[in-house]
C-alpha cells in the first residue's frame, strides 16, 4: 500500500489524465505533465514527485523503468474525457484513500468528525493515529500530506492558527461516478460481493457523502452487480454480487457502460470528447512548448 508524501489537488490529477494515450511511454507522459500540470508548484522536484504519485495511483502500465508503457485502456482517462474535475473529485479522493494507509487510518477518525464545522487539530489526528495503530508509526510528512490533500479537495478548511482545521463537508457523489467508488473499493478489498452497509462505513469512503448510495446500487443492478440474499432468519441480509470482481475486468465494463450513463446536456458525450481530443492535445502541446521556451530563456 502506497504512502503519499506530497499533497495532491484534483485539478492536477484531472490534467495529467487528460494527457493519457494508449501504449504511450510513461516517462514521456511524465515529461508532458511536467510542462503542463501543477505549474503553481515552485520547485520542479516537488512537481515531479507529485506527478509521479498521480501516475502511480491512476495509470496502470506494462514494463519496468524507462520501458514502462500505458495499457490499451484506462478507466480514469475515459471518465476524464466525459466529466469535469469537481464531479470526479470524490472518485479521485476515494481512489487515493483505497491505496493509502494513512488515509484509511485517518478515515476512522473522520467517520466520527464529519459534521460540517467540526474543529480539530493536526496534533489531535496524530494522537488518534498513534493510539489506534501503536505498532505502526506514521511519519509527520505522510500525515501532513494527507491533511493538505483534504484541504485541496475542500473536505476540510484551514483554521485561524497553524495546525487547526474544521470540516467543510463530505464530498457529494454523483450517480454517474458511483461505480468508480466501487471499483476503487473492490481493488483494496478483494471480494466477489459487497455489503452496502459495510461499504458506506468503510474508512475508504469516509470522505464522501453516502446520500444516494442505496439508489445508485439499484441503478446499476444487472449491469455491474446483482442482488443476492445471504443468511437465514434474523441473520438474513442483502448484498450485491459483483459482475466483475477482478479490477481489470471491472474497468473494461465501466468503460463500456460509460456513454449510456453520462449526462449529455451538462457534459460532453463520448463522441464529442473523442472529436475534441486532437484539439485538446494540440493546445496542451502548445502550452508545453511555451513553458519549455520560457524556462530555456530564463
Amino acid at each position: 500500500m502506497a504512502i503519499l508524501d506530497t499533497a495532491l489537488r484534483p485539478a492536477w490529477i484531472f490534467e495529467t489524465l487528460r494527457l493519457w494515450q494508449p501504449y504511450t511511454s510513461v516517462p514521456i507522459l511524465l515529461e508532458q505533465a511536467m510542462d503542463f500540470t501543477a505549474q503553481e508548484l515552485p520547485s520542479s522536484i516537488i512537481r515531479q514527485r507529485a506527478l509521479n504519485q498521480i501516475l502511480r495511483f491512476y495509470v496502470d502500465h506494462s514494463g519496468r523503468g524507462a520501458r514502462r508503457r500505458t495499457l490499451a485502456q484506462n478507466v480514469w482517462a475515459a471518465y476524464v474525457r466525459g466529466y469535469r474535475a469537481h464531479v470526479l473529485a470524490p472518485a479521485f479522493l476515494t481512489h487515493l484513500a483505497a491505496g493509502n494507509e494513512v488515509a484509511q487510518a485517518a478515515g476512522v477518525f473522520f467517520h466520527t468528525h464529519n459534521r460540517p464545522g467540526t474543529e480539530f487539530s493536526s496534533a489531535e489526528l496524530r494522537r488518534f493515529l498513534a493510539e489506534q495503530h501503536p505498532a505502526r508509526r506514521f511519519s509527520d510528512a505522510s500525515v501532513g500530506a494527507w491533511i493538505r490533500t483534504l484541504t485541496h479537495f475542500q473536505v476540510i478548511l484551514t483554521g485561524p492558527r497553524l495546525g487547526e482545521y474544521s470540516v467543510r463537508r463530505s464530498l457529494p457523489v454523483a450517480g454517474n461516478i458511483f461505480p468508480l467508488l466501487v471499483y476503487s473499493w473492490a481493488g483494496a478489498r478483494p471480494c466477489a460481493w459487497v455489503d452496502p452497509t459495510d461499504f458506506r462505513n468503510d474508512p475508504i469512503l469516509a470522505y464522501v457523502d453516502d446520500t444516494g448510495f442505496d439508489h445508485y446500487w439499484q441503478r446499476y443492478a444487472g449491469h455491474l452487480w446483482f442482488p443476492e440474499t445471504q443468511g437465514d432468519g434474523d441473520a438474513c441480509r442483502q448484498v450485491w454480487r459483483l459482475r466483475d470482481a477482478e479490477p481489470g475486468a471491472m474497468a473494461r465494463t465501466l468503460i463500456n457502460l460509460l456513454t449510456p450513463y453520462r449526462r449529455p446536456r451538462r457534459y460532453a458525450t463520448a463522441n464529442t470528447a473523442t472529436a475534441n481530443t486532437a484539439t485538446e492535445n494540440t493546445a496542451i502541446e502548445n502550452t508545453a512548448t511555451k513553458n519549455r521556451a520560457t524556462r530555456t530563456h530564463a
